[in-house]
């Protein structure tokens, strides 16, 4: 056996042996992780599976009741494959499993994307919206632009100028300190009932150029 002036092993045989251990401590972690996570994930696919079924019970007994409103127009906050959102009964994952067990005799008369987007319009005014809520397996931000709201792109002074206005940035979040930003003044109501009507695809004609102009503008 070689040794070094310290007395340590330089062989190739010491070399092997040090790799050798150092997988075997590598598998063993791997090893106690994954046996320690799984539960975690059994857990959280567990409670998607759990508030599907809650769903779906509800829109069972929504069916069998003629509970139309409830039924159709009435989104709820639901975990869906991991994924927190607000869907009607509706949806086509919960739908599916409905109509299995209790299809209803009755016809929703309202489009879901007028549902969705009225959805989305009520969570962005009570601050509860962002850029990552979902509604009908869509993100808001893909439902509704600044004109559904009745708003307009104005810069943060333009916005401040009109009393009671309050100004969003592109994920609905409320904001005012610079750049292009969504501005909803006191009166847009109305507007925002007319727009909600109209299909989301028929943007306002000129948004994005105004958008354009209010960022040159700052």
């Amino acid at each position: 056996m070689v040794m070094n002036k310290r007395g340590a092993d330089s062989s190739p045989g010491g070399a092997i042996t040090g790799i050798v251990i150092a997988i075997a401590v590598l598998v063993i972690l791997i090893i106690v992780l994954v046996k320690f996570f799984a539960p975690v994930r059994n857990f959280f696919d567990s409670f998607g599976a759990q508030a599907l079924e809650v769903k779906v019970q509800t829109c069972v007994q929504a069916s069998k009741s003629n509970y139309i409103a409830s039924y159709c127009d009435t989104p709820t906050e639901t975990n869906l494959f991991g994924k927190n959102q607000y869907v009607t009964c509706r949806n086509p994952a919960i739908q599916r499993n409905v109509e299995a067990l209790a299809a209803p005799s009755f016809e929703c008369t309202t489009s879901i994307g007028l549902v969705a987007r009225q959805q989305c319009v009520n969570l962005v005014k009570s601050g509860k919206a962002d850029d990552e809520t979902m509604v009908e397996d869509k993100l808001c931000t893909e439902w509704i632009t600044c004109s559904t709201l009745g708003g307009q792109y104005k810069t943060p002074a333009e916005c401040r100028a009109v009393k009671g206005s309050k100004s969003y940035n592109e994920g609905f979040q409320q904001t005012g300190t610079s750049g292009s930003i969504c501005c909803v003044t006191p009166d847009s109501s109305a507007r925002t009932e007319e727009l909600l009507t109209t299909d989301n695809s028929n943007k306002v004609a000129g948004e994005e150029e105004v958008r354009a102009q209010a960022q040159s503008g700052n």
